[in-house]
């Protein structure tokens, strides 16, 4: 398989996803440190997204081999609306979306989290969703630090939790 192929591939797996979170993670510190805060805010964003995103995936049940792909991403969908969850007009983007989904799907299997972690969880999520949004790949250097540092701290708790979210 081309390199091209590779990366127009429609799904990762659960195994791939947790590996990129980490190096997206490295990738959006380098950044910062050079001054780059929007870049890395974006990365930053990003690991926020797919932490939760494979914290849902994981709680579960997939397996690292199993694919994440659009039609996953429906399912996932599908099944959080019915413990109330909406689907945000950022689709699958939205760490609201996410940390709801991961509290609700932990919820319906009788495994809720505690109250503070639940908080936690889903005021960082907002954090994130106030300083961080898919379309500022695309904008000039506009946080200032400490928005930056906001998001940052929120993304590095939901990243340190990721195991006590699905676990």
């Amino acid at each position: 398989m081309n390199l091209r192929a590779r990366l127009l591939r429609s799904a990762e797996t659960l195994g791939e996803l947790e590996t990129v979170r980490h190096e997206r993670f490295e990738d959006g510190v380098k950044l910062a440190t050079c001054g780059h805060r929007t870049a890395s805010a974006y990365l930053l964003g990003y690991v926020a997204e797919m932490t939760l995103k494979c914290a849902f995936f994981r709680l579960w049940g997939y397996a690292d081999t199993e694919p994440i792909g659009v039609q996953n991403l429906r399912t996932a969908d599908v099944l959080s609306r019915g413990f109330g969850v909406d689907k945000p007009p950022e689709s699958f983007h939205s760490p609201i979306y996410w940390a709801q989904a991961v509290d609700g799907l932990r919820n319906e299997f009788g495994r809720p989290l505690d109250l503070y972690t639940s908080r936690e969880l889903n005021a960082r999520a907002e954090c994130v969703w106030s300083c961080w949004v898919v379309s500022m790949r695309y904008r000039l250097n506009r946080l200032t630090e400490g928005e930056f540092r906001r998001l940052y701290e929120a993304t590095e708790w939901i990243r340190t939790q990721y195991d006590r979210l699905w676990r």
